[in-house]
């Protein structure tokens, strides 16, 4: 996943409902030909939706995750 993706994930997150930006977020996912997401991954950007999470916080914890120092 590029950094374009997590903007649009942070836009989507401020501006509709979680329901509708997971869904959009997702859709994006697909076209871009990840069709079986991580389910860690998955779980932050729910987390982001919701606002339990900051981005910054969500940026950290993926970087984290992603390089295997989590």
């Amino acid at each position: 996943m590029d950094a374009g993706m997590y903007y649009v994930a942070q836009a989507f997150a401020d501006a509709a409902p979680p329901e509708e930006s997971l869904k959009v977020v997702e859709a994006g996912m697909n076209l871009a030909g990840f069709n079986d997401p991580d389910p860690h991954l998955k779980e932050l950007l729910r987390q982001l939706a919701y606002h339990e999470i900051s981005y910054a916080e969500y940026d950290v914890a993926t970087t984290q995750y992603i390089l295997g120092q989590s």
